[in-house]
């Protein structure tokens, strides 16, 4: 089994917010590499920062050739002409959607805002068009899975996943994406599910996106100084694996 995870850091504008930017791309490498997130190795992790169009398709031979992909965007981003766009460098903006991979299964996790604007450049990747198709109590008779077990569950899950993409926007068309709420959340919730479930399960992104979103849309109307909408959108067919139970 040949999995990939692709990590695209856009534009950061000030330095405060890069070193968020990093902490919480930090974050996701160390969850994708844990017993929770499926046991990644360095070497199936592609990580890049405010990349140009080129570095990013270099990546493309290796990564068409895999069985399986997680993107993961972090940056600013909006919405323009009713498609979402994204920032990778300060004058470079393109449409997530234009990401096309041969793999066969595919999770974008799109962590921006999506407030509308008009009049944005896109740069064209393509000629294509944008498709948007540790702690805790256990059972004593039974112990936590091994490295190899966990590889083998999701690589399982993997096998058994339709063809297809599976697209999570951390916020609705014309809304602000606040502190990283929704990569924040999602992590802490996989993590939670991968601690304290006893039964042998791989749960897919769609059983938890319900619970993610829920958490950020009431962590966003009763946090002070924000009290605002944030309706993360999940699109695609949803059984993408995201987290391996401790058991």
């Amino acid at each position: 089994m040949k999995r990939r995870i692709l990590i695209i850091k856009g534009q950061s504008n000030s330095i405060n917010e890069l070193k968020n930017d990093k902490k919480y791309i930090s974050c996701y490498i160390d969850y994708f590499k844990s017993h929770a997130g499926g046991c990644y190795e360095d070497d199936e992790i592609i990580s890049l920062e405010e990349p140009s169009l080129n570095e990013i398709k270099i990546h493309n031979r290796d990564i068409d050739s895999s069985d399986s992909l997680i993107v993961l965007l972090l940056g600013h981003g909006a919405t323009s002409n009713g498609k979402h766009v994204f920032q990778l460098q300060k004058n470079v903006i393109i449409n997530p959607g234009q990401l096309i991979f041969k793999t066969r299964i595919q999770l974008f996790i799109v962590e921006s805002c999506r407030n509308i604007i008009n009049k944005i450049s896109v740069k064209k990747i393509n000629n294509t068009t944008p498709k948007f198709k540790y702690g805790g109590l256990f059972d004593l008779d039974k112990r936590p899975k091994t490295k190899h077990e966990v590889i083998e569950a999701y690589n399982k899950a993997i096998s058994a996943s339709n063809d297809g993409c599976t697209y999570l926007f951390s916020a609705n068309v014309n809304q602000e994406a606040y502190n990283y709420y929704f990569l924040r959340y999602l992590v802490t919730t996989a993590l939670d599910k991968h601690q304290y479930t006893t039964c042998d399960h791989v749960f897919s992104i769609e059983e938890m996106f319900d619970l993610v979103k829920n958490k950020v849309q009431d962590k966003c109307l009763k946090t002070p100084g924000i009290k605002a909408k944030q309706t993360p959108i999940m699109t695609g067919k949803g059984d993408f694996p995201f987290v391996v139970s401790i058991m």
